[in-house]
C-alpha cells in the first residue's frame, strides 16, 4: 500500500492527462515504477488472501491446545484428590494425632494422680473449691439440726399423747373398779387405751436411733470441717499435709449423712416396750388418787365440748386435763378466762401455754411453784392475770425475768418475796400491777438501786 501511494501522482492533471490519457514524455518513464509496484504488491495480496483462507484453522488449533491444557490440569487435580482421599481413609489415626483429647487426659490425671505431691497442689490452691466445700458442710449440718428439731417435736407429741391417754385410762380404771389387767382388758375402751399407750411408748423410744445418728453426723462433719480449715492455714508452712485426703473425707461424709428417709427410718419389728403388764401396774397405782366426783365428771363434759369447738363453758372448768389443755391451745380464741382453776400440773400448763392468744386469766391459782412458773412464763402472750397468788417465791420469780409479755397482774400479793426479780422485769419494759403497799416497797427498792436491773431487748414498744 505504501508503494502504491508513492507512485500515485500528487494531484490531478488538467488536459489530456486529467482525462486519463498519459502524456507521451512521462508515460515511459513511469511504467517501470508501475510494474515494480505490481510485483511488490502481489506477495502482500497473496499473504492477505492466504491469511483470510487460513484463519478458521488457526482458531481451531488454539482451541485444541487450550482443551488439552485444561484436561491435563484436571487429571493432575484428580490424582492429587485420590491420593489425599486414600491417605485419609487408610490412616484415620493421623486425625487423632492432630487433635488429641486434652480434656479427657486432664480428667484421668485428677482421678489417678501419680504422686501425693502432684495431687495436693491443685486441690489446696483452689480457694473457691474449698470455700464451697466448707459451705456445703455448714448447709448439711443446718439441715441435720432442722431434722433433729422435727424429730424432737414428734417425740414430744408422742409423750403428750401418752400422758393424755394415761389420764383417761386411770379414770376408767377408777370408775370400773378393775383389780387386774385381765379384768381391765374386758373393757373395750381401756383395752384400746392400753394398746395405744404401749405403741406410743415404742414409737417415742425408737426415735432415739435417728437422733443419735444425727448427733453423730453433725459432730463428724464439724470435726472434718475444722480439721480442713486449720490445715488450710498451715499448708504453706507445714509439710506432708494431704489436702486431697481432706477433700475426699468431706465428700464421703457429705454423702454418708444426707438425711434421707432410709437413713432416718426406725425399726418397728422389735417387741413393743414397755409391756402392758408394766403399764397396768403403774396406772392402777395412780388410779387410787383420781377423783371421781360429780364435779370431775362435769369438767370432763366441758372438755368434750371444748374439743368439739364449743367454748361457752370454759370459765366453769375447775380442773384441766392434758386433753383439755390441748383443745384450748388449738382453739382460735384470743382470751382465756380460767379463773376457777385452782392449779395445774406442769405438763398441763406447758400444753396450755402453746396457746397463741393475748390474755390468759388464771386468778384461781393460789400457789405459784417454780415448776408452774417456769411453764407459765414461757407463754408467748402479752397479758397474764395471777391475782389469786399471794406470794411469788424467789425461785419462781426468776422465771419472770425472761418472760416477753407486756403486762402482769399480781393484785393479790401480800409478801414482798421475789421483789428483786419483779423490779428487773418491770425495768426491762414490762408493766406490773400490784397492791399499793407492794408498790411502795418496789419504789423503795428501786431508789436504793440494789441491784440495778438491766434492760433487755424484748421487742416491746
Amino acid at each position: 500500500m505504501e508503494t502504491r501511494t508513492a507512485a500515485t501522482p500528487a494531484g490531478p492533471t488538467e488536459g489530456p492527462a486529467g482525462k486519463g490519457i498519459a502524456p507521451a514524455d512521462g508515460a515511459a518513464a513511469q511504467m517501470p515504477d508501475a510494474a515494480t509496484e505490481s510485483q511488490s504488491a502481489a506477495p502482500v495480496q497473496r499473504e492477505a488472501a492466504a491469511g483470510l483462507r487460513s484463519s478458521p484453522q488457526g482458531k481451531s488449533s488454539q482451541t485444541r491446545k487450550a482443551i488439552k491444557a485444561a484436561c491435563g490440569s484436571l487429571l493432575v487435580l484428580a490424582l492429587a484428590s485420590g491420593v489425599w482421599f486414600y491417605a485419609r481413609h487408610q490412616h484415620p489415626e493421623l486425625t487423632v494425632i492432630q487433635s488429641p483429647p486434652v480434656p479427657e487426659q486432664v480428667a484421668v490425671v485428677l482421678e489417678k494422680p501419680s504422686s501425693d505431691s502432684d495431687r495436693a497442689v491443685p486441690v489446696a490452691d483452689d480457694h473457691f473449691a474449698w470455700e464451697a466445700k466448707l459451705r456445703q458442710i455448714d448447709t448439711l449440718r443446718q439441715a441435720l439440726f432442722a431434722k433433729k428439731d422435727e424429730i424432737l417435736l414428734l417425740q414430744q407429741n408422742y409423750q403428750y399423747g401418752i400422758l393424755e391417754l394415761e389420764e383417761e385410762a386411770t379414770r376408767l380404771i377408777r370408775r370400773g373398779g378393775f383389780d387386774s389387767l385381765t379384768q381391765g382388758l374386758k373393757n373395750r375402751r381401756l383395752e384400746l387405751a392400753l394398746q395405744s399407750i404401749q405403741r406410743r411408748y415404742s414409737y417415742r423410744d425408737s426415735l432415739e436411733k435417728p437422733l443419735h445418728w444425727i448427733d453423730l453426723g453433725s459432730e463428724e462433719l464439724l470435726y472434718l470441717q475444722r480439721r480442713a480449715f486449720f490445715d488450710l492455714q498451715l499448708k504453706d508452712i507445714a509439710e506432708h499435709i494431704d489436702m486431697a485426703a481432706h477433700m475426699a473425707d468431706m465428700d464421703s461424709a457429705l454423702m454418708k449423712y444426707q438425711p434421707t428417709a432410709e437413713k432416718l427410718s426406725i425399726n418397728n419389728s422389735a417387741p413393743l416396750q414397755p409391756s402392758q403388764e408394766a403399764i397396768w401396774r403403774r396406772l392402777a397405782e395412780q388410779a387410787k388418787h383420781v377423783e371421781t366426783s360429780a364435779e370431775d365428771q362435769r369438767n370432763q363434759d366441758i372438755v368434750a365440748e371444748v374439743c368439739s369447738g364449743n367454748l361457752g363453758r370454759v370459765p366453769e372448768l375447775s380442773s384441766l386435763t392434758l386433753k383439755g389443755a390441748r383443745c384450748l391451745a388449738e382453739s382460735g380464741t384470743m382470751q382465756l378466762f380460767l379463773n376457777r382453776l385452782s392449779g395445774m400440773t406442769p405438763a398441763t400448763a406447758r400444753k396450755l401455754c402453746e396457746w397463741p392468744g393475748q390474755w390468759l386469766c388464771l386468778n384461781g391459782v393460789t400457789r405459784l411453784t417454780p415448776e408452774l412458773a417456769g411453764q407459765l412464763f414461757a407463754w408467748p402472750g402479752e397479758w397474764m392475770s395471777l391475782n389469786g397468788v399471794s406470794e411469788v417465791p424467789d425461785e419462781a420469780a426468776k422465771h419472770l425475768v425472761k418472760w416477753p409479755g407486756r403486762q402482769l397482774e399480781l393484785m393479790g400479793l401480800r409478801k414482798s418475796t421475789g421483789i428483786e426479780f419483779l423490779v428487773q422485769w418491770e425495768v426491762s419494759g414490762g408493766r406490773l400491777f400490784v397492791p399499793a403497799d407492794i408498790r411502795q416497797q418496789i419504789e423503795k427498792f428501786r431508789r436504793a438501786g440494789q441491784p440495778r436491773a438491766q434492760a433487755r431487748n424484748s421487742g416491746r414498744s
